[in-house]
């Protein structure tokens, strides 16, 4: 079961274990969802903690400005 969750949170974001590793196929492909439906707010959970430091560093990086929902 420990396995299946690693491999899950993986495949939220790759950095999540590694930070030489890419962003990941998902949330490139949401970066260009947003960017083709011209979304100025959009939300995006997960059910991990450890990935949304990355995740918010990578729309930052894309010039989104990021909110935390706690």
């Amino acid at each position: 079961m420990a396995a299946t969750m690693k491999i899950r949170q993986f495949m939220v974001c790759p950095k999540t274990y590694d930070e030489s590793l890419g962003w990941g196929a998902g949330l490139e492909g949401i970066l260009e969802d947003v960017k083709e439906s011209e979304l100025t707010h959009f939300v995006i959970s997960t059910p991990f903690k450890a990935p949304i430091p990355w995740i918010e560093a990578f729309f930052e990086k894309n010039g989104f400005p990021v909110a935390r929902l706690t």
